[in-house]
């Protein structure tokens, strides 16, 4: 398998998150579902405050079957 890289530029301010399929898909639902509860989710704000806000929307006390992962990064913003 050939390695590949990609460069992103994020805005001043905005955040990326980045996930493991455990964390948007349920057995038997479209992925679309999974997808678009993710984008309920998901608001603006500092990383730690996403990340948390995700997890307890898609997760909350629920006993996964799947690994979960989730990276959420942000750009400082500009003066």
């Amino acid at each position: 398998m050939t390695r590949r890289s990609t460069t992103i530029t994020l805005a001043p301010g905005a955040v990326a998150a980045f996930y493991t399929d455990g964390l948007i898909e349920r057995r038997g639902e479209s992925i679309d579902i999974g997808l678009e509860r993710l984008r309920d989710a998901t608001s603006p704000g500092a990383p730690e405050r996403v990340a948390a806000d995700i997890m307890r929307h898609l997760v909350g006390n629920t006993i996964t079957t799947d690994d979960i992962a989730l990276v959420v990064m942000g750009r400082t913003p500009s003066n």
